[in-house]
């Protein structure tokens, strides 16, 4: 029996059979489980007791969502991440609702919390929950969760009232959090967005974009464009594009409106 994994930026959590056994199980579980032998006491060990409550291929299909949950993260922000979940969901013939109620038995593992937000706030296996899928995403923060520490600063730099009231203060203080405990790029591309300091707005835009960022990679190719917080260099510009431009092979419509802007300017 594997114990779950789940890779952070700065370090791997990994959950022992214990730690799993103890945000899995009740205590009536263990009573079901432990029984008393007619010839001799039998104590079920912790992986037998796991064994019974859930299964490694469980174990391995939450890690695996979770793993895409984050990685697609730290490339874009991209709504289009629900569809790659259910996507996902109807081509493997795994019910949404299973992996929400494994989900559901495990939120204490921080990255697995993260994951039952994010299900929450799409409604993916269970109905739409918005102030669930905050109280999930805040619990995972509270722990260290680096990317939840995003989603809660995202609640509070654009939410009007619920689950939260909007507060740029407090937003401020996740991004940040992110930054310093898992320096994702995503979070420090927020940050940018409320930087005054144009300079400084774009050495943090430069620094996402470095860490793959996309969203920051485009503010990178504008900031050297439009000459803000940087010398106007339109041939750095277009390098910069045109790297972009052949590692995507699929362009959104918005991207695409950019890029004709961007050739209407005078570069092609």
């Amino acid at each position: 029996m594997s114990t779950s994994s789940d890779n952070n930026t700065q370090n791997d959590y990994v959950a022992t059979t214990e730690e799993m056994l103890t945000k899995i199980i009740t205590s009536s579980d263990i009573e079901l489980i432990t029984y008393n032998n007619t010839q001799n006491d039998y104590v079920a060990t912790t992986e037998e007791m796991l064994t019974k409550i859930i299964t490694s291929s469980d174990i391995e299909l939450i890690t695996y969502l979770s793993k895409l949950l984050i990685d697609t993260g730290r490339i874009e922000y991209d709504p289009k991440i629900v569809q790659i979940f259910e996507n996902y969901f109807t081509d493997s013939g795994i019910q949404s609702s299973h992996a929400f109620s494994i989900l559901s038995k495990s939120s204490s593992i921080p990255r697995y919390a993260t994951l039952l937000g994010f299900f929450y706030q799409y409604g993916i296996g269970t109905t739409q929950n918005e102030e669930l899928a905050f109280q999930y995403y805040q619990s995972a923060a509270d722990k260290g969760d680096s990317f939840s520490m995003i989603q809660v600063g995202w609640y509070y730099d654009n939410a009007s009232g619920n689950p939260v009231r909007r507060d740029a203060k407090k937003a401020l203080e996740y991004y940040k959090k992110s930054v310093e405990t898992g320096n994702h790029p995503q979070a420090l591309c927020h940050l940018a967005y409320h930087e005054q300091n144009e300079r400084k707005m774009f050495l943090m835009y430069e620094e996402a974009a470095i860490g793959g960022f996309r969203d920051a990679q485009r503010q990178v190719i504008a900031s050297y464009r439009y000459g803000s917080g940087i010398e106007k260099d339109l041939h750095k510009a277009f390098r910069l594009l045109w790297k972009r431009i052949k590692e995507k092979s699929k362009w959104n419509f918005n991207e695409l409106e950019y890029l004709k802007l961007f050739c209407l300017g005078g570069l092609m």
